[in-house]
């Protein structure tokens, strides 16, 4: 099993942060070998986190699954 950690900061909204990551959810339900998925919020440092949980086998390309795009 794989775990990957992704922190990031975003002149944001928490709220808004929130719709998105709720909005794309369904990306990530067809993505192979993705055990589970889970975010987080820190609001002493305003940064957000994501933790994928992987099946072993292929990496996954997260990367073409951006979490908050920029302009």
């Amino acid at each position: 099993m794989f775990i990957h950690f992704v922190r990031f900061t975003t002149p944001l909204p928490q709220e808004q942060v929130r719709r998105i990551f709720e909005e794309r959810a369904p990306r990530y339900r067809g993505v192979p070998r993705l055990l589970q998925k889970y975010y987080g919020y820190k609001p002493s440092s305003g940064a957000f986190c994501g933790c994928y949980v992987q099946d072993p086998g292929v990496p996954l390309a997260l990367s073409s699954l951006a979490i908050v795009e920029g302009p």
